[in-house]
Order: C-alpha cells, then sequence, then structure tokens
C-alpha cells in the first residue's frame, strides 16, 4: 500500500510534465523513467514503456520492478488546470532486491481535481485482502487520507516494508489521517490480528527470545496520533499470555514509549523453555514500561498472598518481598514443599552477569514434613513439624549455574541450620550440611540428590557416640557413675575416645 500511494504521489508531477512539455513521446519515455526512478531513491524500478499525449488526453503505461503494470489514462485541462485520471495497477508477482511476493494485486483508481488539489481513490485486491483507500493531494501535500484493509496478509506487508518474517497471519487496518504534514499530523488508526503466527526462529534471531513453536496472537489496537505523539490502547491475547496496554503512548521523535501494562500467565509452565526452569502454576502482574534505548519496567504481583514490587532497568533487576507464601513460590518454582511461611526481603539480579542476592526472613515459620522431620522424629522422638519458628533467616547469592546459600532458623527448643549449602541450577541437584540442635543434643548430617527428593543423612558416628553416652547414663544413672568414679572429667576421655573410634 505504501508503494501504491507512492506511485500515485509520483505521478502527480509526471502529469504536469506532460501538461507544459511537449517533445515527443519517445524523447519523454527514458526521460521520465529515469526521473520517477530518480523520485524512488532506487526503491522501485519503473519503465515507461508506452506513453500517448493527445490534445487534452493522456495515456501512460509503465512497468513497476518488471513484474506489475500501472495503466493509466483520461483527460486534462491546460487552461483549468484540471485532470481526470483513470489507472489500473496490476501484478501477479513483485520482485526487487529487498523483497518479493507473489500474490496478485489488482486495483482501480482515479485521479480527478485541479493540478494542485487532486482526489486520489483505490479499490480492489491486494495482500491477499480486499482494498480500498482515498486521499487528497493539495499543494504537494497529502490530506485526508482513508485506508480499509480486510484480512491482508501480514508476511507479505512485512517483505513490502522490508522487515524481517517476524509471523504470519491476517490483518485488518482501518486509517483515517485528515492532515499528514509534520508536526501537523492528525489521525487515527485501527489494527486487528487474527490469529497470527509467531515465527520462534527470526524473533530468536533478532531479539534473542526463544519461544515455544506454534506460538499464535491475536490482538486488537485503537491509536490516535497528533504531532509526533501516538497514543494507543491495545488488547494481545494468545497461547501464551494475554497483555493490555492502557494510555499507552509513543513519540515520534524521542523514539520513547510509556505504558501502563496488565499481564496475565495462566501457564507458566509454557515459558520453560525461555527461562530455563521448569515452573509451574500461574501468574499475573500489573505496573508501567518505558522504553527508548533502554528499558525500565515496574511491576507488581499479589499473585502469590502477599506483594512483589520490582523494578527491572535495563538489565538490573531488584524487588521487595512482602508477606509472600513460601508455600506458593517452592510450588511454582517446582521445588519441595518444606516450610509453611511467609517471606519478607530483598531479591537483586542482574540478567547481562546471572548474578544476584536475595536477603530474607520468614514469619509464622512452620516446617512442613519431609526426609529431615522424618529422620528426626525416628532417632529422636521429636517431631519437628509441631515447632513454631519465631526466627529464621535465608541468605542467597545466585550465580550462572550456582545458588550458594545460608538458613537458620529457631524455636524455644530446637534450631536448626545450614550454614552453607549449594544449589546446581543446571544439575537441578542441593548439596548442604545442616545441623540441628534440640535441647542441647546436636545432630549433624547432609542433605544430597535432585531438588525434587533429596537424601537427608546424619552423621553416624556422632550420633551413634551420643546414644552410647545415652544408654549408658539411662541403664546406671548419674549417681551410680560418680559412686564409680566416673564424673565429668572421666566422661570427656571417654567422648574422646569414642570421637577417635567413630571418626
Amino acid at each position: 500500500m505504501k508503494k501504491i500511494l507512492f506511485f500515485i504521489s509520483l505521478f502527480i508531477p509526471f502529469a504536469l510534465f506532460l501538461t507544459f512539455h511537449d517533445k515527443g513521446n519517445e524523447y519523454l519515455k527514458p526521460y521520465l523513467s529515469t526521473y520517477l526512478k530518480s523520485k524512488a531513491k532506487n526503491r522501485i524500478d519503473i519503465e515507461v514503456v508506452h506513453l500517448k499525449i493527445d490534445n487534452g488526453y493522456v495515456e501512460l503505461t509503465a512497468k513497476i520492478n518488471k513484474f506489475s503494470t500501472l495503466n493509466a489514462y483520461g483527460d486534462y485541462n491546460v487552461l483549468d488546470k484540471t485532470l481526470n485520471l483513470k489507472y489500473n495497477l496490476k501484478s501477479n508477482g513483485f520482485k526487487s532486491k529487498e523483497f518479493s511476493f507473489d500474490n496478485k494485486i489488482d486495483i482501480n483508481g482515479t485521479l480527478k481535481g485541479l493540478f494542485n488539489n487532486l482526489d486520489v481513490t483505490g479499490d480492489g485486491i491486494a495482500f491477499d485482502s480486499k482494498l480500498n483507500y482515498n486521499l487528497k493531494i493539495e499543494d504537494e501535500l497529502v490530506k485526508n487520507i482513508k485506508i480499509h484493509l480486510i484480512r491482508a496478509d501480514i508476511a507479505q506487508l512485512l517483505l513490502l516494508t522490508a522487515q524481517p518474517d517476524y509471523a504470519k497471519g491476517k490483518i485488518d487496518v482501518d486509517i483515517d489521517i485528515p492532515v499528514l504534514e509534520g508536526n501537523q499530523t492528525v489521525g487515527e488508526a485501527h489494527i486487528v490480528l487474527y490469529e497470527t503466527k509467531l515465527n520462534e526462529k527470526v524473533l530468536k534471531k533478532e531479539f534473542k527470545i526463544e519461544l515455544p513453536k506454534n506460538t499464535t496472537v491475536i490482538a486488537n489496537i485503537n491509536s490516535t496520533i497528533q504531532t509526533n505523539l501516538v497514543k494507543f490502547n491495545a488488547d494481545i491475547n494468545s497461547n501464551l499470555l494475554t497483555l493490555k496496554l492502557n494510555n499507552a503512548h509513543y513519540n515520534l521523535k524521542e523514539k520513547e514509549l510509556v505504558a501502563n501494562y496488565n499481564l496475565l500467565v495462566p501457564k507458566l509452565s509454557k515459558f520453560n523453555r525461555l527461562v530455563g526452569k521448569n515452573l509451574q502454576g500461574k501468574m499475573s502482574v500489573n505496573g508501567e514500561i518505558k522504553a527508548d534505548k533502554k528499558l525500565y519496567l515496574r511491576g507488581k504481583t499479589t499473585s502469590f498472598d502477599g506483594i512483589i514490587d520490582f523494578t527491572l532497568q535495563d538489565k538490573q533487576l531488584t524487588s521487595t518481598i512482602k508477606e509472600v507464601s513460601v508455600q506458593k513460590i517452592m510450588h511454582t518454582l517446582s521445588y519441595p514443599q518444606i516450610f509453611k511461611a511467609y517471606i519478607i526481603g530483598n531479591f537483586d539480579y542482574n540478567l547481562a552477569t546471572e548474578q544476584g542476592n536475595l536477603h530474607s526472613k520468614l514469619n509464622k515459620a512452620q516446617l512442613l514434613p519431609n526426609s529431615l522431620t522424618d529422620l528426626v522424629k525416628q532417632i529422636r522422638g521429636i517431631d519437628l513439624t509441631k515447632e513454631r519458628y519465631s526466627e529464621t533467616l535465608f541468605n542467597a547469592k545466585l550465580n550462572k549455574a550456582l545458588i550458594d546459600f545460608n538458613f537458620n532458623t529457631k524455636s524455644r527448643t530446637v534450631n536448626l541450620a545450614i550454614p552453607s549449602g549449594k544449589i546446581n541450577k543446571t544439575t537441578n541437584t542441593i548439596n548442604a550440611k545442616y545441623k540441628l540442635t534440640i535441647e542441647d543434643k546436636d545432630i549433624e548430617g547432609k542433605i544430597k540428590g535432585s531438588i525434587s527428593k533429596p537424601k537427608v543423612t546424619i552423621d553416624g558416628s556422632k550420633f551413634i557416640k551420643e546414644r552410647i553416652l545415652d544408654r549408658v547414663k539411662d541403664e546406671i544413672g548419674t549417681k551410680r557413675l560418680e559412686e564409680l568414679g566416673i564424673g565429668k572429667k572421666e566422661t570427656e576421655a571417654i567422648k574422646n575416645i569414642l570421637d577417635n573410634l567413630f571418626k
């Protein structure tokens, strides 16, 4: 459509040239071909193959890129400075250095009015779509542009504008621009996308985005333009997400986009390939987006009971976490349920370096049944899930492949600590040492293996040593041991012997 209007605008000075220069058809044909081609700035190859000028009547046939044909004929009046022409643009294919397509073009239209005040109309088929348009050219300015495309082929429109093959599908376009004059431009547009299939290979190459195969989009966009500001609202739906842009505006001069957004992802697992992590559940986010040379994104989600406020500025992500459900977070990340608690903290992460930090504490913490609680219940007869932990801290340092973390939680009788643990994001495994203190009795061990089902072990030698001493005291009694001369000093000596024995 852009090229069609461009050629029509070039035809006007051509018609004026015919009116005032009678040098013979054979002389005019190559001259006009060169003239029109130079005006097209090598984007369109134009060859005038037929030219006939009679008194008050003109005929023209021109080849465009050797595959499209323009026929124009009609009356002109030098004295009145008027034109009344009909034209037909036809093509069964179109090729150039920049693009090519095979779709049929067959458009009929008129140019009527004064040389400096022309009405242009067109109606027909282009881009597998019904097309009609009208506009006015007044003193070399284009005005009152109205273009209506019904279910046009998106791939062909992208090729026509020399854009990569981002998508395939159909599009409706309604454009109404009363004034098209630099800072005076005023108009509006309505665009509808129908089941548009995104080209994940091209998007990955151009934007480093890895989308699932067969991603489809439908959209409804309403916009207005005034001076250099395009204002719009958009409803975008796909098999991945729903996105609404409200009070959005794009500054053509500054090339800056600002918009409020509402995002709903009903199935996070569809983004597993994109984030390289097994996700589950759903999430909704709302916030504000700004984009010029860099991206600035603010957002808030309440999908995990509490509130997560975040800011993404270029590649740096920072967020504040308030009373968020640990259970829901662990479920979303496909991690095992260990704690029932609400987390408060701060998180920062650099998307470029893939490094970040988490500092947090857990309120109203309660251990849920897991391998560790089962083991402690067997060997100590204490149910850790019945405890209420008033002070719980969790800190983590994120790297490209590893997460280094430490954890500490306390109740009145229990203290559980993981002073140094590691999670391998590549293998999705954990390797950590823990220390559990129950009523001044220590149990130490390791947590290793798959994150989803780790293996919990205890330090057997230390446990057996303590059990032996406890058993001796239970069977003989502390008082009887003292009567036998086995006091605190001797007990320590026995401990040292057991230490050496069970090393």
